[in-house]
């Protein structure tokens, strides 16, 4: 029974890893299909999601009849951009990769800008990212007061990354960055006295 147990498991992976390439190249299709057979094997919350984005995305897409050529309307494609972004958005927001949920924000501030439905996804964001946001300024400062000024630098920039807008990130790597600068150029300048060898050597005239 483990062993059946495992071999599902994996199917379930490769079939998932599939149905969401599917999902990110438009291939609706082949995208539930295969997300289907994964989540009957192993149910996954990420994927039920995006099975439902699917169904959004098929409901908004009506058929066009045009002579020639056939063109989609502006607005459907959006709407299907739109729902994508929100179901990969919700996929990494579980996930809790944050850097991707980022950049599905992004895309769904600037498909609907005005939207209430982006204005949630931004609250939902800000609050998911808090903690994590909190956890890299703490770890920052402990490598600040350990005098590891550049890690600590790049674990800020982690966090602005993910937060642009954070007043304490800001100031932080700004405090930082001058520290560096101050230290290169303190490093760069020649020594200013010469110490003799010899303690019974004569000093400088």
């Amino acid at each position: 029974l483990k062993s059946l147990q495992e071999q599902a498991d994996i199917t379930a992976d490769k079939l998932g890893d599939l149905g969401m390439q599917a999902f990110r190249e438009n291939r609706y299709a082949t995208a539930s299909q295969a997300l289907s057979l994964s989540n009957e094997l192993v149910p996954d919350e990420e994927y039920q999601k995006v099975l439902f984005a699917i169904r959004e995305i098929a409901e908004q897409e009506q058929p066009v009849i045009v002579k020639s050529p056939s063109i989609r309307p502006i607005t459907h494609q959006n709407d299907s951009r739109y729902a994508t972004a929100g179901a990969l958005f919700e996929g990494a927001l579980t996930a809790k990769n944050w850097s991707e949920a980022r950049q599905q924000l992004e895309r769904l501030n600037t498909l609907k800008p005005d939207a209430k439905s982006t204005a949630r996804y931004n609250q939902r964001y800000t609050k998911a990212i808090k903690p994590y946001i909190a956890e890299l300024i703490t770890e920052g400062e402990r490598q600040y007061s350990q005098g590891e000024f550049t890690p600590a630098l790049e674990t800020w920039q982690l966090g602005i990354a993910l937060d642009p807008d954070n007043k304490e990130l800001k100031k932080r790597i700004l405090r930082a960055e001058q520290v560096l600068q101050n230290l290169k150029e303190l490093s760069s300048r020649p020594p200013t006295i010469r110490f003799p060898i010899n303690p019974e050597d004569p000093p400088d005239q």
